[in-house]
């Protein structure tokens, strides 16, 4: 050794046996330098997009995070506040006009128990003023719940008597929810966990119209659902909530796995500039990531506070910043790979296209996957 550091990998000449105040110290660094590093990185990454991508690729990477971690550090604040705040798996619940009259009446049910009992700081005549607005809005759900009574039964006149009678064949409820959502115009995925078996179902779909058959990824996982509630699953949601929970836990690798397809797709749109290479195009794909990760962020919780304040404000404030993501993601190619304004809004628009697709894709997959893992 010459000096205080190796002249080969410039690791410290310090001593092999740490002291506990040494390693704090060390800690202590590391931590500091850390942070100072990430929110450096941060505001060129938000405040001039494509720029940090250009500096860390000329070599100027002493003051900024390296991408890899970056984006772990990013993606996992983002996922924790996600899955710890928002929740979207016990959100999950049943939107039919029935459902929701019957969620009505339980809160009814609450609200009389309340009334009556001998409590001195219950306010009766607040008690009454919200069972009469329950009871309003149950009527006003009821005719709705009509309604979507009606439009099944049209629903079941077309498709005919002959299907109708196989389906009571297989022991299926012709009462049952398993069409309203096709003749509300919902996406009709709850249909299926009506049927009482995949013989059942598979006979329906078989005389049924096609335009209004299932297509293939949605057949796939509602055999699994039926053949769980074969199995003794009461809740018909049950499914679909393990569905998601197994879903959203998955997306992380989903979205990690994406990375080098979405970098390929920039490496061939950009494949004229022969000074980037495609870890390049992976170095710019993982810094805009991590912007899409803080864009979404913002976007869902103004969402959220405007759905628990009422405030139209947040929710405008929540597609300002939509906007704003896709004119960063826009900047940030400009910015980068430095091409003219046309140029840079067809490849803008081509990106996405071919993104949106792969992801799709992906995600497809996944579900399926997810669906056979539950």
């Amino acid at each position: 050794m010459a000096g205080k550091f190796c002249q080969v990998c410039g690791q410290e000449n310090a001593e092999p046996k740490d002291t506990v105040i040494g390693l704090l110290q060390h800690f202590l660094y590391d931590i500091t330098h850390f942070d100072g590093m990430f929110f450096t990185s941060l505001k060129l990454l938000l405040f001039k997009p494509g720029m940090l991508t250009k500096k860390y690729i000329e070599g100027k990477r002493a003051s900024y995070l390296n991408p890899i971690k970056m984006y772990v550090f990013t993606s996992a604040i983002f996922f924790i506040i996600f899955f710890t705040f928002l929740n979207p798996v016990k959100n999950l619940y049943d939107d039919s006009a029935e459902a929701k009259i019957s969620g009505l009446q339980k809160v009814k049910h609450d609200l009389v128990t309340v009334r009556d009992s001998s409590e001195k700081s219950v306010n009766p005549d607040a008690m009454n003023s919200a069972i009469r607005e329950t009871d309003s809005n149950i009527a006003a759900l009821g005719t709705k719940a009509e309604e979507e009574k009606k439009s099944m039964t049209n629903l079941k006149k077309s498709i005919g008597d002959s299907v109708l009678v196989r389906k009571q064949n297989f022991g299926i409820t012709i009462d049952s929810g398993d069409l309203r959502s096709k003749a509300t115009g919902g996406n009709g995925f709850m249909e299926g966990l009506s049927f009482s078996n995949v013989e059942a179902y598979q006979v329906y779909q078989k005389h049924l119209p096609d335009s209004l058959k299932d297509r293939m990824i949605k057949k796939a996982v509602l055999y699994r659902f039926i053949k769980m509630k074969e199995q003794g699953s009461e809740d018909r949601l049950e499914p679909v909530r393990a569905l998601m929970e197994r879903f959203l836990h998955a997306f992380p690798q989903l979205l990690f796995i994406s990375l080098p397809i979405f970098a390929l797709i920039l490496n061939m749109l950009y494949f004229r500039r022969k000074q980037y290479l495609y870890v390049d195009h992976i170095i710019f794909t993982l810094h805009l990531f991590c912007a899409t990760f803080i864009f979404i962020l913002f976007i869902v919780l103004f969402s959220k506070w405007g759905e628990l304040t009422g405030l139209k404000i947040f929710n405008g404030i929540s597609s300002l910043i939509v906007l704003l993501a896709f004119f960063y993601e826009y900047k940030a190619l400009r910015n980068f790979y430095g091409q003219g304004r046309l140029k840079t809004i067809i490849k803008f628009y081509l990106l996405n296209m071919l993104a949106g697709i792969a992801l799709s894709l992906l995600i497809a997959a996944l579900i399926i996957i997810s669906a056979f893992q539950i």
